[in-house]
């Protein structure tokens, strides 16, 4: 299979309307892991096939990657894993402000904080993710750590941190 085809697997697979309760789901969930793949994918295209991979995300696949991003954040912080929030990162380049920009920038404040919290250098997390793209998206992301830190926190953003059933979590609201 070539890459764009496995690339379109995927995403189908990601449809926002087949997974309406993605967010309340135990974290991590099996959508966590097709999503996950994706990641994993993208990591290892050439600059020229992530434009691609670029290209092939849609509006239908927003919800599921911003929700992608906030999940992995929480993760990071469950397992102590900069890996995951690579990967929440890396979400959000690939969805590439297919609907409102905002969603996604929301989004930055718990996996900065979860760098912090687990006690890795956010500006070295945030300029690496960044280098994975080449679109407004790896900007914001490579500059959202120079901010001041009343505009990087989570009560900016409408976050706060909670515990549930299945342990950690960063909430909205």
């Amino acid at each position: 299979m070539n890459i764009e085809n496995e690339l379109k697997n995927i995403l189908d697979n990601l449809i926002d309307s087949e997974h309406p309760d993605y967010s309340s789901q135990p974290i991590p969930c099996e959508l966590d892991y097709v999503v996950g793949k994706l990641i994993e994918l993208y990591k290892r295209l050439s600059p020229e096939e992530r434009k691609t991979a670029l290209s092939l995300t849609s509006e239908r696949n927003t919800y599921t990657l911003l929700t992608f991003a906030e999940r992995m954040a929480a993760l990071g912080v469950r397992e102590k894993s900069r890996e995951r929030l690579l990967d929440g990162l890396l979400s959000l380049i690939i969805e590439n402000y297919k609907i409102d920009w905002r969603d996604n920038l929301t989004k930055l404040a718990p996996l900065y904080h979860g760098a912090q919290k687990i006690g890795i250098d956010p500006q070295s997390l945030f300029t690496e993710a960044a280098s994975y793209g080449n679109n407004r998206v790896a900007e914001v992301i490579k500059e959202f750590p120079l901010r001041e830190p009343e505009n990087r926190s989570l009560e900016a953003f409408g976050y706060r941190e909670d515990y549930g059933a299945d342990g950690f979590r960063y909430k909205w609201g």
